[in-house]
């Protein structure tokens, strides 16, 4: 549970700035991963599709928003 509210307090914290680059490439080279990674190992199908998804649309969302921003 501490694990989720730091999570909600940065993500809070974050939201309305700009996005550094090296933010999105930490979220397409690890964060994104990570959750397929989890979601590979969960036993339950709904979670293992949840975590699978949402690591691939990180990745996604993060990769092409840093493309688009290249000087």
């Amino acid at each position: 549970m501490g694990a989720v509210l730091l999570g909600l307090a940065v993500g809070w914290g974050a939201a309305g700035r700009p996005k550094a680059q090296g933010v999105r490439l930490l979220d397409v080279w690890a964060l994104g991963p990570i959750m397929i990674y989890a979601g590979a190992r969960c036993a339950g199908a709904g979670l293992r599709t949840t975590l699978t998804a949402a690591g691939a649309a990180t990745i996604a969302y993060n990769g092409r928003n840093y493309l688009a921003r290249l000087p």
